[in-house]
């Protein structure tokens, strides 16, 4: 993602963060960083790649960088350290676009989860549910990051039900 010095998005950049299932334009689905675009192109933030969304299935998903403050996997991302440029790393965050006109997400999380903290999705699910955003949330009790996509088949019909659920009613 590059961010001009007016602030304004101007495009993602496609490295570490692909969605893993883009279905059309009715919905994504993406998990762990690639539960990030996801969650961003459900929302206003990257207007023109959220054109028709209407669907969100996001698991693992880092929704606050500013949470990360160590570590080099984040800052490589965005080319800055938390510290150097915090505006950087809210404007990366899905949280902080959350908007009433978002696109329903269904999150998921593994309980056991050590690399993104399941406070992102729990945070997540809470400012959704503030902004009247239709949102649901499984938390995959035990689970890590990665076991979590690998083993959490129930989860995935879940979402699908979701996702059948709010298509139905488009």
């Amino acid at each position: 993602m590059q961010v001009a010095d007016d602030g304004v998005v101007e495009g993602l950049d496609p490295g570490p963060v692909q969605a893993d299932v883009v279905r059309g334009p009715a919905d994504a689905e993406g998990a762990a960083a690639g539960g990030q675009l996801p969650d961003e192109v459900g929302q206003p933030v990257v207007v023109a790649v959220a054109a028709g969304l209407q669907a969100v299935v996001a698991g693992g998903t880092p929704s606050d960088l500013r949470k990360f403050t160590g570590g080099r996997l984040v800052p490589q991302f965005l080319g800055a350290k938390l510290q150097e440029k915090p505006e950087l790393f809210a404007l990366a965050s899905p949280i902080v676009h959350v908007t009433p006109g978002d696109a329903p997400m269904f999150l998921y999380h593994g309980g056991g989860d050590t690399l993104v903290d399941l406070s992102h999705a729990e945070d997540l699910k809470r400012a959704l549910d503030e902004a009247k955003v239709r949102a649901e949330l499984r938390v995959v009790p035990v689970l890590g990051h990665v076991l979590t996509f690998m083993l959490a088949r129930g989860t995935e019909d879940e979402a699908m039900d979701f996702l059948a659920g709010v298509l139905a009613r488009e």
